[in-house]
């Protein structure tokens, strides 16, 4: 129900009839006198409050300053001045002054007591005094929030439209996260006693023997031959858990693709040796191939708080500061590889070698970057991954960016990175970076014989940083 504004101005103007010697008049506490009435206006009853401020009425000016208007599911205020001018606003009743609503409400006195009655009865709600106009308050505070709803929904339909096409979650996610990515233990029970004890398997669940655990050392299973963690039983905290995150690749259209982030908790209660496993989607990159090197990306995040059409919500997920670690809004995991070929089939990022990059060291990355970079350099990354310089591919997509110390025009490696063919196994076996490769470029340009040597020398008594390798280049024990 809309309210009708003509009828309602109309119905303001009622002068309240009071002798102009009344006390209450001249009570410091009361400011307003208050008074309600139910009126059938534009063919809805309305709940009409008249607020008639002392100052005025004390001044003869007997027409009320403001005037509320509560219909069942929409409520206006008319307000009017002193010099008689009146205009309509949309503030709920705590918005109607400057000071607290607290203050306000008991500033106010009814008329008559029947009039709290009457408010009451209107919103179904049951109060005593003056205290109604806090009820009448919160009846406002759910109007509003249903209108704020409404318009919700509406705007978010289209983000509802778009979730529609999303492809159902990999149906052996779960597994392929435990297996692959979340840590496992070996639990046991210490006896120093004992030459060989027997451990529980977090990966195959199965028992076996291993000589002389120590916790937090790696060892590898002998049923299933896969690593890891030793610990006591007595050395585990009564609740532990592991966190990591993990991103799904799919396939929107031939030029859009999906990145879902799931997070994954696995939880381990005091003496319980099988975890508690808990995995749930909480974001959702869109990213789509614009001209020949751009690409767009849309974001959302899952609010389980959030009241609209959809639970999904637009734009990265809010936190403290840039600065600090969030494991909510953290993008950064493993790459889910099952799939990862079949997603990237047929789209521009066909050949953007994700997985060779990532496959190596299976280190968390940001795959939203990697493909956004990828996009601006496409055959100069794919170049460099496939001949295995990781660690430069690395520095270019999440650090340093494209530098001088790479010539993207050239198509041989050793042109590429501006050193000789003889150079490259030996950066390749260092798992050089891009601080690396500058410094040794300059070893290359002074033609420094014994170069090769130097550089393997420096790693080896750790003189060569990822940083400044330059500056101490020429430097040794000696001097």
């Amino acid at each position: 129900m809309k309210l009708d504004k003509q009828a309602c101005r109309h119905a303001a103007n009622v002068p309240l009839h009071i002798s102009l010697n009344a006390g209450v008049l001249y009570t410091e506490r009361v400011k307003y006198l208050v008074t309600a009435a139910v009126k059938l206006l534009g063919g809805h009853r309305v709940l009409t409050v008249y607020f008639y401020e002392c100052e005025r009425l004390k001044a003869n000016d007997r027409m009320p300053k403001w005037v509320v208007f509560q219909g069942k599911d929409d409520f206006a205020t008319l307000e009017r001045d002193a010099a008689g001018n009146v205009k309509w606003r949309d503030s709920m009743l705590e918005n109607l002054v400057d000071e607290s609503f607290y203050k306000f409400r008991e500033s106010c006195v009814f008329y008559k007591g029947t009039d709290g009655v009457t408010i009451s009865d209107f919103i179904h709600q049951s109060a005593s005094g003056i205290t109604i106009l806090e009820a009448l308050q919160v009846y406002q505070y759910g109007i509003r929030n249903k209108q704020a709803k409404k318009r919700r929904c509406k705007r978010d339909m289209g983000i509802v439209e778009k979730m529609k096409k999303i492809p159902a979650a990999p149906s052996n996610l779960a597994r392929w996260i435990d297996r692959n990515v979340m840590p496992h233990y070996l639990f046991y029970s210490y006896d120093r006693n004992q030459p060989e004890t027997q451990v529980f398997c977090t990966y195959c669940e199965k028992f076996s023997v291993i000589k002389k655990p120590k916790t937090g050392k790696i060892f590898v299973c002998p049923q299933c031959k896969q690593k890891a963690i030793a610990k006591a039983q007595g050395r585990r905290a009564a609740y532990h858990e592991d966190r990591e995150t993990c991103q799904v690749i799919q396939k929107i259209s031939d030029e859009e693709l999906l990145i879902r982030i799931f997070k994954a908790r696995w939880a381990y209660k005091s003496k319980t040796n099988t975890p508690v496993k808990e995995i749930y989607e909480n974001a959702r990159l869109f990213i789509r191939a614009v001209g020949q090197e751009g690409t767009a990306t849309d974001a959302y995040y899952y609010d389980s708080s959030y009241d609209s059409a959809t639970h999904w919500r637009r734009g990265n997920r809010p936190r403290f500061s840039p600065y600090t670690s969030s494991y909510e809004a953290d993008d950064t995991g493993a790459v889910y590889l099952p799939s990862l070929k079949r997603a990237l089939q047929g789209t521009p990022w066909q050949y953007c070698a994700l997985r060779q990059f990532y496959e190596p060291t299976k280190e968390a990355m940001q795959v939203s970057t990697y493909l956004r970079v990828y996009r601006r350099h496409p055959k100069l990354i794919e170049h460099l991954v496939k001949v295995g310089f990781e660690r430069i591919v690395s520095d270019i997509v999440y650090r340093h960016g494209m530098g001088a110390e790479i010539d993207a025009t050239q198509k041989r490696t050793h042109r590429i990175l501006r050193v000789n063919k003889e150079d490259l196994a030996m950066l390749r076996e260092l798992n050089a970076g891009v601080d690396t490769l500058k410094a040794y470029q300059q070893y290359v340009k002074l033609n420094l014989r014994g170069r090769q040597e130097l550089l393997q020398w420096q790693f080896k008594n750790h003189y060569c940083q990822e940083a400044g390798l330059d500056k101490i280049m020429f430097t040794t024990k000696d001097n």
